[in-house]
């Protein structure tokens, strides 16, 4: 997650200072590396906290937050501020909010594991596997053998 928050402080600060337009697409790609990071933290993260059974829910309630809530909301304030800002200012205060963010977040965790120690994934956690795809391979000989449909 540090990673992410790193890439947003650079990439609004880089959209702060754009001067021609063009220069927007190399920075996009930093937007593919930080969605594609962060939505699989916030996956891996859901997965580890979700009661034993409940991963896939989890994850998707989460993903749902995030599509619905979070980027409705976000586009709501982002309007706003681009309407009483404009987009240089917007994205440098954005930066600047990131930036804090960023650091609060490193700190935190800095605290959290000199108090507890690293953070270890629940005890019952098991790696998710498509049942599916697994029960498929587990079909012996003698299933084979047994007709499918019977008549008396």
């Amino acid at each position: 997650m540090n990673l992410v928050l790193a890439g947003f402080v650079l990439r609004f600060f880089l959209y702060s200072v754009l001067q021609n337009p063009w220069y927007v697409l190399p920075i996009e790609l930093l937007n593919g590396v930080t969605f594609g990071i962060f939505y699989s933290t916030m996956a891996s993260y859901a997965s580890s906290v979700a009661p034993q059974g409940t991963e896939a829910t989890l994850q998707g309630l989460v993903g749902a937050v995030f599509e619905g809530i979070g980027v409705s909301t976000g586009s709501l304030i982002g309007g706003m501020f681009m309407n009483w800002y404009g987009g240089s200012m917007t994205f440098c205060y954005y930066s600047i909010a990131f930036a804090i963010f960023f650091a609060f977040h490193v700190t935190i965790q800095w605290i959290l594991t000199r108090l507890f120690g690293p953070y270890e994934f629940r005890a019952d956690y098991e790696q998710p596997y498509n049942t599916i795809a697994s029960d498929a391979f587990l079909i012996d000989d003698n299933d084979l053998q047994q007709p499918i449909i019977t008549r008396k």
